[in-house]
Order: structure tokens, then sequence, then C-alpha cells
């Protein structure tokens, strides 16, 4: 009898072992469809040509993030946070005045922080509980044509 518990105490402590409490739990960011084509000639969209420009569009989960970042490059992000996503305020925002991008909401114009995880505009965490970088969109630019997709 003492053998047998040896035994399945020994098969079991590497399974208990492998649990790590204090590491965070990811839940995945939902999706949705995006397949978005935009004319940066419109006048609706012209401003976007300039870098450092940004604009939230329809799609996704909770929307889409275009960002036409300082470098010239393209970026397009799930506007849903990568902590705690499934809850109500965990919607991403941009803070111009600090270049980044936050989790929360507006409220008569003041911000509301969901929780203290902010993103550059790169998507990657910057500060914050967030253990994943912001979801990303393919982006393919064709003259003036934006076509962002998953």
């Amino acid at each position: 009898m003492n053998k047998l518990n040896l035994l399945l105490l020994l098969c079991l402590l590497p399974l208990y072992s492998s649990c790590d409490r204090n590491r965070p739990v990811v839940e995945p960011i939902p999706g949705g469809p995006v397949n978005l084509s935009i004319n940066l000639s419109l006048p609706s969209y012209i401003y976007l040509q300039q870098p450092g420009s940004w604009m939230f569009l329809n799609g996704g989960n909770r929307g889409v993030l275009l960002i036409h970042d300082f470098n010239g490059d393209w970026k397009a992000f799930e506007r849903t946070c990568g902590y705690q996503p499934t809850t109500a305020c965990s919607l991403i925002q941009v803070d111009s005045t600090m270049l980044q991008l936050r989790c929360g909401t507006y409220n008569g114009g003041s911000f509301s922080p969901c929780c203290a995880s902010k993103y550059g505009f790169n998507g990657m965490p910057v500060a914050g509980p967030t253990p994943q970088p912001l979801a990303s969109y393919r982006i393919q630019v064709i003259g003036s044509m934006l076509y962002i997709n998953n």
C-alpha cells in the first residue's frame, strides 16, 4: 500500500508543480470579421495621409484602430484590450498627448481607465497588467487604397 501511494505521489507531483498561480491567465481576444477598403483620396480619409494620424473604423469585435505611424507605416489593431478582453470597459482609446494607447472609456470628455494597460503605437504593451500585444489585422497598400482584413 505504501509503494502504491508513493508511486501515485510521484506521478501527480509534476502536474501540481507545473501550475503557476502567479502567472496571469491569458484570455483570447475575441475577433470579428474585418474586410475594409479605404480610399485615402476621399475627403473623409485624406488627413490619414499625414504620418501620426489615426482613425477608428467599424469591424472586428469592438472596432478597428487604423494608425499611420510617424515612420510612414500603416497598422490596424482590434480595439479590444488584451487584459480581460470580455469586460465592457475593455476598449482601446488613443492618448495623443502621451502618444500611447490606453484601455478604458471616455465619459463626458474625461477618460475612465478600465485597467492600467498601455500600449505603444506598435501595439506592444508598455505598462499595466496586459499579458499580450493588441490583436492586429493585415493591411495592403495599393496606390491610394488601403485594404484591411483578417
